[in-house]
């Protein structure tokens, strides 16, 4: 396996079942940075994970990692699922894109010239190959074209959401902190069964999706992305309700967004992060295809109330 260019030659890589003391996260300066350094070893990655630190940086920064105070989580018993948010869901499960995505739906189902179109995108995001979506005919006053419903689905594509996640614009943000050294580093965890993604597809068309890594009964949620407006609250919010189910304790998301405060993630002291954490470790970790793992989703008792369409 080469060498990636932020590694520290002196610094060992570690394997899945090998573990490294971190500084004290209570340690980390004002910003919440514990040290730099090191690598992006699984036995590393999996190590601060379990220990209350993630590693966070861009291109033109050295390897850092954080344990911010406070710290952003979402308790899946407390997921806040809006009045709105309900009704967007049925409409992506009826195969209706949201107000305001003309643009995604020209690209996902224009006429047949934009197939090519269509096509590239999902080459752009790791899936070369894929099938562009038949044609649909225009709607009645212009209104976004029906799509067969939404396709949701837990570890099918990894590395086509994390690149999409690596290419996704943020306001206020220059690049990506998911730089293509955490791309390879988080899909080797993925195939160690530790990384996950859920994904949200439209008419084959991939518009959505988040990944993270899970321990125990805590999921560390590290990024998302939308093509389509909503898209990745439409995979967000089942893939939370399906770990409730599971028995998941704790969702990490780390640092405060408005996109998620709006489900119901709020912010915690980090002493009492660390408690909670040191409580979800001591469940089995499940690792591997959570695909096969937790068959039927985006089935569970709770969605299926939200969408009634969706059956076991």
């Amino acid at each position: 396996m080469r060498r990636r260019r932020r590694e520290d030659p002196a610094f060992p890589r570690l394997g899945p079942e090998e573990s490294f003391p971190f500084p004290d996260p209570r340690s980390a300066d004002q910003s919440g940075i514990v040290c730099s350094g090191g690598n992006l070893s699984p036995g590393l990655l999996l190590s601060a994970y379990s220990q209350g630190i993630f590693p966070w940086f861009s291109d033109n920064e050295p390897l850092l990692w954080w344990s911010p105070d406070p710290r952003f989580v979402l308790f899946p018993g407390r997921l806040h699922v809006s009045d709105t948010m309900r009704r967007l869901m049925r409409r992506f499960q009826a195969g209706k894109l949201p107000p305001g995505s003309a643009a995604a739906a020209e690209a996902l189902c224009g006429p047949a010239e934009e197939a090519a179109t269509a096509d590239s995108t999902m080459a752009a995001l790791g899936g070369a190959g894929a099938a562009a979506p038949a044609a649909a005919a225009p709607s009645p006053g212009g209104a976004p074209p029906a799509l067969p419903g939404l396709e949701l689905s837990l570890d099918r594509d990894f590395p086509a959401v994390i690149r999409a996640c690596s290419g996704a614009r943020r306001p206020g943000q220059r690049g990506t902190w998911i730089t293509e050294d955490m791309i390879e580093a988080y899909i080797e965890l993925h195939e160690l069964g530790y990384a996950h993604s859920a994904e949200a597809r439209l008419g084959g068309v991939l518009v959505g999706g988040l990944y993270g890594v899970s321990l125990g009964s805590a999921f560390f949620g590290e990024s998302m992305f939308s093509l389509v407006p909503d898209a990745s609250k439409a995979a967000f919010i089942p893939l939370v309700l399906r770990l409730r189910e599971e028995g998941f304790t704790l969702v990490d998301s780390q640092v405060y967004t408005d996109h998620l405060a709006g489900l119901g993630a709020e912010e915690i002291p980090r002493e009492e992060y660390l408690r909670l954490l040191a409580a979800a470790l001591a469940a089995p970790t499940r690792r591997g295809d959570w695909g096969s793992l937790f068959p039927g989703f985006p089935a569970s008792a709770e969605y299926r109330r939200l969408v009634p369409e969706v059956r076991p």
